[in-house]
């Protein structure tokens, strides 16, 4: 716990991560960041539960037979 805490101090990451925010709403300017932020982050939540449901049904499979 003490190494997270010292690290959260040298680096400040919701810091950096709002730069870069800021960054990809400026080089996105002619979309709306916030829109295909959250529509990113749909497509990669979708892909992931799609793995996870394919992933389970084939381990299923292997150990079955």
């Amino acid at each position: 716990m003490e190494e997270l805490t010292d690290t959260l101090k040298k680096n400040p990451f919701g810091t950096i991560l709002s730069k870069q925010a800021r960054i990809a709403n400026e080089g996105l300017s002619k979309y709306n960041f916030a829109v295909r932020f959250q529509l990113y982050v749909d497509l990669t939540l979708a892909l992931t539960n799609s793995f996870a449901k394919k992933f389970a049904s084939a381990w299923k499979r292997a150990w079955s037979h």
